[in-house]
């Protein structure tokens, strides 16, 4: 059985965005998460403009994998000098280490659709 694709899901999505609230404890946090998202626009929309993914999701899920670290492949958060070794492990399969962070971002994007 498939996985639901986004449209299938989207106006749950919707509800959920809607009901959010940030907790007050957490939002310092996450403006500090944020800014550092926003510091890095660049970096981001070049890896956007070759997956179609926005810049802003890039970012996001480059905070949630690998703290914003540009060391580290967005797939999962290990180390660029080698291929990964949590899953996806063997990412990328294209390239020699050490990675650029560039081109292991893309694969990651690319790989997960």
């Amino acid at each position: 059985m498939a996985a639901p694709s986004y449209y299938t899901l989207k106006s749950h999505y919707a509800r959920l965005w809607v009901s959010m609230e940030i907790r007050p404890s957490k939002a310092a946090d996450i403006d500090a998460t944020a800014q550092k998202i926003v510091a890095k626009k660049t970096r981001y929309s070049a890896v956007a403009e070759a997956t179609g993914v926005p810049w802003y999701v890039v970012g996001l899920i480059h905070a949630l994998e690998a703290g914003c670290d540009f060391s580290c492949h967005l797939h999962n958060g290990d180390s660029l000098k080698a291929r990964t070794h949590q899953v996806p492990a063997g990412r990328p399969k294209a390239g020699e280490p050490p990675f650029q962070w560039k081109d292991s971002a893309i694969d990651a994007i690319r790989y997960d659709g």
